[in-house]
């Protein structure tokens, strides 16, 4: 062995956005961001309802419909909403982590993707990796400007090592 060579294990810093779950299981999130789209969904099949009953219809068959078509619309917005918000940016290296608030509640892991790109926009930063690009938002992280000159500092590296794999 070559006690010259001492292997350090790269430091991965995470980044957390306001709307990180936490320690919160699939369901507890789950069930507390369905409130909203339900609503909304129910709003139209109250009313209908009302409009039903107002004039002398008998809204039971209205509502067996649009009651579980209400949720199923609801459901499918909330679990939308979850796999697509940010929660949660771990950084290795050139590599990066990006996973969405339902990725964390469930633990699960994202693999590990190169830095592409990083751009600041009016509304927070651009990160590209591989054909997919997210937008973080300047409201839902604490610390944006720590986390765009590491995820700057990634993309750099990563374009240092492709350029230097095509010179030689």
């Amino acid at each position: 062995m070559d006690s010259g060579a001492i292997s350090h294990p790269v430091q991965e810093q995470v980044h957390k956005s306001i709307l990180h779950p936490g320690h919160r299981s699939p369901a507890v999130l789950f069930g507390s961001e369905i409130v909203r789209p339900l609503a909304a969904c129910m709003l139209p099949v109250m009313l209908g309802a009302l409009t039903y009953m107002l004039t002398g219809r008998d809204p039971l068959r209205f509502l067996t419909l649009g009651f579980p078509l209400g949720m199923i619309v609801a459901s499918g917005w909330t679990v939308f909403q979850l796999r697509r918000r940010v929660a949660e940016v771990v950084i290795r290296g050139e590599a990066v982590r990006i996973r969405s608030a339902w990725q964390v509640a469930a633990r699960q892991n994202e693999d590990w993707v190169s830095l592409l790109d990083v751009r600041r926009e009016s509304s927070g930063l651009v990160v590209t990796l591989g054909h997919d690009s997210r937008h973080l938002l300047s409201a839902d992280w604490p610390n944006l400007a720590r986390m765009e000159e590491i995820l700057q500092t990634a993309s750099d590296a990563f374009i240092e090592r492709v350029q230097s794999g095509l010179s030689s």
